[in-house]
């Protein structure tokens, strides 16, 4: 009984997380935040380093119409000054976590990454996989995406109808073990 009541709530996201500078978040309860949208990466995946302007863009663009954003780094190892780095590198403008036990890893339902993971107000997550479509496959890379998965899901979490598809695959990195 246990068990199943571990794993139901492995599907939401109640609890608090502290942030690589100290911050503590929560992914729910927040009424002025409509969704929350984790980027689970690796620092030296190419593929999500590659996606770090996109990233960004879409913080810019969703963050004004209550869309909250984290960078979550999903490898066990990256220390606090490595995910300051590629921040710093990078230009995030958001929280970045470190999900050294793989909480958010097993709540988004992570293989590889870059994997986007959008959250409803109460912190269940409502679709887990690609940004775009640019990697149709490993070695391939499309000059601009067919198809803007992230963007399509936060468009209709924001217009209160259910996101189709729910997940979708992610061409990436590998997690490590």
């Amino acid at each position: 009984m246990l068990t199943f009541i571990v794993g139901a709530l492995a599907l939401y996201a109640p609890k608090s997380y502290t942030d690589i500078d100290g911050g503590k978040h929560r992914f729910a309860g927040d009424p002025t935040v409509k969704a929350t949208v984790l980027f689970l990466v690796l620092a030296e995946c190419p593929i999500a380093r590659k996606y770090a302007p996109e990233v960004n863009r879409l913080t810019l663009t969703y963050s004004p119409k209550g869309v909250r954003f984290f960078l979550v780094h999903v490898d066990p190892t990256t220390t606090i000054a490595l995910a300051k780095t590629n921040r710093q590198e990078f230009g995030y403008k958001m929280p970045v976590l470190l999900d050294r036990d793989k909480t958010l890893v097993r709540l988004a339902k992570v293989v590889a990454v870059p994997t986007a993971a959008v959250l409803s107000q109460t912190g269940k997550l409502l679709y887990s996989g690609r940004i775009d479509d640019r990697y149709p496959a490993l070695g391939i890379q499309r000059a601009k995406p067919t198809r803007n998965d992230l963007r399509i899901a936060l468009d209709q979490v924001l217009a209160g109808e259910k996101v189709e598809p729910s997940s979708t695959k992610v061409i990436g990195c590998l997690l490590p073990k």
